[in-house]
């Protein structure tokens, strides 16, 4: 064989290499923006079910996979998010990886493109809410809760109106509590959802200022015994998106809802379905591996 054709049959190879990698890479990308994602989890506020070093596998299809501006929200910038054609409705027990609510303040309800949760979805859009010591209440049916420890009850105090003490458990600012609400004892409140018209008073207005805020770009405040809405008087509310209260299975160590308020549909990056991988300190944990999430 002359060098010219060794030359020939080379190049061929490698087209043939490079022209399989190429649709390889795509199909792999198309399947990551519209199929699935994985999600590796650090802490356990989802125990028992999902255990730190598990990797979870999210499918966006059932319920539709988002496209918005990447290089946008990245920037800080404010993007919209479209979700694609779906059969299936976030449902209430679902467990769901989202973005988080809010960026440099928790002041704001905002798109955080850097950080995602996986939370349970506790209350879905038009519930109506309630915790009676960390026990959920959702349309006057009980679900399960997890009642503390008593090693963990120093921790969050019944009775604690100002700020919590920070130990080895999450921080609690409640200085601005919503009507003496607190992580252990808090609402009644409905969930908002899409075209859902709720008054709106000098007390009710706190539950909701940020998603009035975020979905009107006005600003809300209290004046003079009125809530108030830019430069016009608000009384009452219709609201755009539907909303989901989320919250961690481990109830005394999560970070969720509690403190820092509902999540936008769009937020939502889909449902958990199974564990590709575990691992911890004691190596891989082989009974886990391909375990659906419940």
């Amino acid at each position: 064989m002359t060098l010219r054709r060794l030359l020939s049959v080379f190049k061929t190879v490698v087209t043939y290499i490079l022209a399989v990698a190429s649709v390889l890479f795509l199909l792999w990308l198309f399947c990551l923006v519209f199929v699935y994602a994985s999600f590796s989890i650090p802490s356990d506020s989802m125990q028992p079910g999902i255990h730190p070093g598990d990797m979870v596998i999210v499918e966006k299809v059932s319920t539709g996979a988002r496209l918005f501006d990447i290089a946008a929200a990245a920037r800080g910038d404010s993007v919209t998010i479209r979700r694609m054609p779906h059969w299936r409705s976030f449902r209430r027990g679902d467990v769901l990886v989202f973005n988080f609510v809010h960026c440099a303040s928790w002041d704001t309800l905002e798109f955080n493109i850097r950080k995602y949760y996986i939370k349970r979805c506790i209350a879905a859009p038009g519930d109506t809410l309630a915790i009676s010591g960390y026990v959920y209440t959702v349309n006057g049916d009980t679900l399960l809760g997890y009642p503390p420890p008593r090693t963990f009850a120093r921790y969050f105090p019944e009775d604690s109106i100002g700020r919590a003490e920070r130990r080895r458990g999450y921080m609690a600012d409640v200085s601005d509590t919503i009507d003496n609400w607190t992580i252990r004892d808090y609402g009644p409140f409905v969930v908002p959802s899409k075209g859902m018209t709720l008054p709106v008073d000098t007390v009710t207005f706190r539950r909701y200022r940020q998603i009035i805020e975020r979905e009107t770009g006005l600003g809300v405040e209290r004046r003079d015994g009125r809530v108030w809405l830019g430069d016009r008087e608000l009384v009452s509310y219709t609201f755009k998106e539907n909303y989901y209260f989320m919250a961690g299975d481990n109830a005394v160590m999560s970070m969720d809802s509690r403190y820092w308020g509902l999540v936008p549909e769009d937020f939502i990056v889909g449902r958990a379905a199974f564990i590709l991988w575990s691992k911890n300190k004691n190596g891989i944990q082989w009974k886990r591996v391909l375990k659906a999430v419940e």
